[in-house]
């Protein structure tokens, strides 16, 4: 067995430039989201051990969520929100984005 060699590449390949390494950005940044959204959810239903009652031969297969439609075929529907709730919960964000908002102000004419 050779050790420390690099694999050569395949004739015909296609090479990537070397400025490619320097982004940080990803090209599709709506890709990237979607990736970054099927890696959470993959994760969360990994942790809770979903994939054991998962009818997904895959999941079974890795004894992990696979998540092969892009979201765990064993997820839970959210829980419908109240009328009162969502009527709190607006308003503590409203109340927020104000605070803040006075905050900054303040902040620009102490300058």
């Amino acid at each position: 067995m050779r050790a420390n060699v690099k694999a050569k590449p395949k004739r015909g390949a296609p090479q990537r430039a070397p400025e490619d390494d320097d982004d940080d950005m990803p090209r599709d940044i709506e890709a990237y989201r979607l990736a970054l959204a099927r890696r959470i959810s993959i994760g969360v239903s990994s942790v809770l051990k979903r994939w054991r009652s998962c009818a997904e031969p895959s999941c079974k297969r890795a004894r992990g969520c696979c998540a092969p439609r892009g979201v765990c075929g064993n997820d839970k529907p959210p829980r419908p929100i109240k009328p009162e709730h969502d009527a709190r919960n607006r308003a503590q964000l409203h109340r927020m984005i104000r605070e803040q908002a006075e905050r900054l102000e303040a902040a620009w004419k102490s300058r």
